[in-house]
């Protein structure tokens, strides 16, 4: 969510998320506490706007950099000749998994 660089209020956190903004308050200020967060309040404004700490962006980074290294191992253990095969199936499922899960 904040990998886009837009400071979010509780309210947009909470509604992006579809929780409950109470939920929203404890986990971003804990969030802030472990410094994953970063906090500002515009000038004349009293909702504080929460952004990712630029330690958070690069551990994300990291640590998606490492998860993907570990797919691509992953795929190369499927014969050359099947690795689209198994992208263009698995990326009908994974279509298909989201739009179930929006119908509910």
């Amino acid at each position: 969510m904040f990998s886009d660089g837009r400071p979010r209020t509780l309210r947009e956190i909470a509604d992006e998320l579809a929780l409950e903004q109470s939920t929203v308050n404890r986990q971003a200020n804990a969030a802030l506490k472990a410094g994953l967060l970063t906090r500002s309040r515009e000038p004349g404004q009293n909702a504080w706007h929460f952004s990712a700490s630029e330690a958070a962006l690069e551990d994300f980074s990291r640590e998606l950099q490492d998860h993907l290294a570990l797919l691509d191992r992953a795929l190369q253990a499927l014969p050359e000749g099947e690795r689209a095969r198994f992208l263009e199936h698995f990326d009908t499922f994974a279509t298909a998994y989201s739009e179930a899960a929006v119908e509910g």
